[in-house]
């Protein structure tokens, strides 16, 4: 009786342990199986990184073909056609319609794309003043064609007004043009490309004098 007991309590406890084998294989499949999925995520991210940077080498920057050399600039005077200016001469100031005083600024451009923004200004030389309304003027143009009919990246733009203010030279009067009659003045001329890009500027040292319905010339001093 006893015999048959002891046997039932072996065959009972090898059962337990068969179980406890079977659940302890269970988990280490499953624990396995979730470190695998590592491979798949790594896998995912190297290909989507690859695919972005390819799409960034292979944008195409478009360039201006008038941009490869550097600008050329030159600054001029003359009210229809470029007018080049010989440092010292005399330039006269123009009285508008409206009672200011004006001085005529023109430019010649190399090597610039045909629609470009002007900046340009006059500096009274002794003080160091900029005696034009803002500083600098801005005028946003079509240059006209060295080439007649075709842009081959080189031209002008004449009759850009850069208007006096004579207070800005130390006249008590905005109309007080005398203050500047004789004195040495510099004109600038800054191009940029439309987008605001500086391509180059020119400056030019002349002789400021009346407009001659206003009166003579004075002598530089």
């Amino acid at each position: 009786m006893h015999r048959l007991a002891l046997c039932a309590f072996v065959l009972s406890v090898g059962c337990t342990s068969t179980t406890a084998d079977k659940d302890t294989d269970t988990d280490t499949d499953a624990d396995t199986d979730t470190v695998d999925t590592d491979t798949v995520d790594t896998d995912t991210v190297d290909t989507v990184d690859t695919d972005e940077t390819d799409e960034t080498d292979d944008t195409d920057v478009p360039t201006d073909p008038c941009l490869a050399q550097p600008a050329v600039i030159s600054v001029g005077s003359g009210e229809t056609a470029f007018e080049a200016l010989t440092p010292g001469q005399d330039l006269e100031m123009f009285n508008g319609p409206q009672g200011g005083w004006h001085h005529w600024v023109s430019v010649h451009a190399d090597n610039v794309p045909e629609f470009v923004i002007l900046e340009f200004w006059v500096t009274d030389v002794a003080s160091g003043s900029v005696v034009t309304i803002s500083d600098p003027m801005r005028a946003q143009v079509q240059l006209v064609s060295d080439t007649p009919g075709t842009w081959n990246c080189s031209g002008s733009q004449a009759g850009q007004t850069a208007i006096l203010d004579f207070t800005l030279a130390g006249a008590t009067e905005p109309t007080d043009w005398s203050v500047l009659c004789g004195v040495e003045i510099e004109l600038g001329m800054r191009v940029k490309t439309p987008e605001g890009v500086v391509l180059g500027e020119d400056t030019q040292r002349v002789i400021s004098q009346p407009d001659p319905r206003n009166g003579v010339h004075c002598t530089a001093g």
